[in-house]
């Protein structure tokens, strides 16, 4: 808490304005009023606060995994088929193995670590050109986790760039192949190659957490 990621995050996806700096994607620069300019320029955020941002847990399993492909499920005059849709959740819950016993039940029935399941299977169906992670295994088991990376790296493999946000070094420093260290807001550090190592990285973040007089580090890669 306190390193600045998740504000860097909701930037990059439309929802906060930046005081200062310029974004750029594909080498362009960008400029988002909104979350939807953001979808519009093919950005989307799995957040780690799934409960308030990333789902709608009164809804079911089926609609939370379409909500974000609506405009793609359409037919002509805007039908939608609810075959189509229910085909498109039920693919996604097989790729990544949701325990659900019925797709049509609220989201909230779901365990914290399949609900997160809910979240990235409804934005890797955009096929997004970034995915904007904030923990993206968080609450789930070890199998669960190395099945969620194994999906990013798939994508990564499509050609989706993947920014993650966490403060799992280790994990960070397995999977990545560049990270940035934060604290407080501030860049302190960059490590990519043979730099990119867990003790790096926590040498990374507890110099920054001195120099920024406390709070909390985040590795973003």
């Amino acid at each position: 808490m306190g390193s600045g990621r998740t504000e860097l995050a909701l930037s990059l996806f439309g929802m906060t304005r930046p005081s200062r700096g310029d974004i750029l994607l594909d080498g362009k620069p960008v400029q988002f009023v909104s979350n939807q300019d953001a979808i519009d320029a093919g950005i989307a955020y799995v957040s780690e606060d799934r409960l308030n941002l990333g789902l709608v847990q009164t809804q079911s399993i089926v609609k939370n995994t379409a909500a974000t492909v609506l405009d793609d499920l359409a037919q002509p005059f805007y039908w939608l088929s609810p075959a189509r849709i229910r085909a498109l959740c039920d693919h996604w819950i097989d790729q990544l193995k949701t325990k659900v016993s019925n797709p049509d039940l609220p989201v909230n029935s779901l365990s914290g670590g399949n609900q997160q399941k809910v979240v990235l299977g409804r934005w890797l169906a955009t096929n997004r050109t970034l995915l904007v992670c904030e923990d993206p295994p968080a609450g789930v088991d070890v199998g669960a986790k190395a099945e969620i990376y194994a999906l990013l790296t798939r994508a990564l493999g499509d050609g989706v760039a993947i920014l993650i946000m966490s403060t799992d070094f280790e994990e960070i420093a397995t999977i990545c192949h560049r990270a940035v260290v934060f604290s407080q807001g501030a860049i302190v550090d960059e490590l990519s190659g043979t730099r990119l190592t867990t003790e790096n990285l926590i040498q990374s973040a507890s110099a920054g957490n001195i120099k920024t007089t406390g709070g909390g580090a985040s590795a973003i890669a």
